[in-house]
């Protein structure tokens, strides 16, 4: 379990990750709003061959962001872990002086700003394809790029934290950390 002061840490990015992520949320619903109840948005505004190669577009971008995501934030993630059990290497367990927590502590907040990276990065990729397939919906009214914008949007959300998440994130983190250095120790 993080320290006092690393779960201070902790909770403080996850509301500011909470905080972004809503609003990219809401973004994501005043634009599926306006398209669905503003006069005018009510007919398709493409010729229905244009529309619908849009709509493929989009729904394949759709389905790539929702199959790149995990792997990309995991990516990103087991970098930024080999980064910090390197510097762990360089610095042992209680060997900082200037570091009242050891350097664990410093890795805790290390690794919350990795969640942080990993989150945002998953959910851009969301917000982006689901935007795209708001806007194939508002040219050619598919109820297929309706549904897959939906569906990316749900995507958003699920990966909205917590803190009780963030931290078990972390501290399993720390264990895979922490295995990796028994093995190449």
């Amino acid at each position: 379990m993080p320290e006092p002061d690393q779960t201070e840490l902790i909770v403080g990015r996850v509301r500011v990750l909470q905080i972004v992520m809503l609003a990219m949320a809401t973004g994501f619903v005043l634009f599926l709003v306006i398209i669905l109840a503003v006069p005018g948005f009510d007919r398709p505004l493409a010729p229905e061959g244009s529309a619908r190669i849009v709509t493929y577009i989009a729904a394949g971008y759709g389905a790539l962001a929702l199959m790149l995501a995990p792997l990309v934030s995991g990516t990103l993630v087991s970098a930024g872990r080999k980064r910090i059990a390197r510097a762990l290497a360089i610095e042992p367990r209680g060997e900082n002086p200037n570091s009242p927590g050891g350097p664990l502590q410093g890795t805790a907040a290390a690794l919350a700003h990795l969640c942080v990276a990993k989150t945002l990065l998953s959910a851009a990729l969301y917000e982006g394809a689901g935007l795209f397939l708001a806007v194939s919906y508002m040219l050619g009214r598919s109820p297929l790029a309706l549904i897959a914008a939906a569906v990316l949007l749900a995507a958003l959300l699920w990966h909205l934290p917590t803190t009780d998440r963030v931290q078990r994130w972390i501290e399993e983190q720390l264990r895979k950390i922490e295995q990796d250095r028994s093995l190449t120790g």
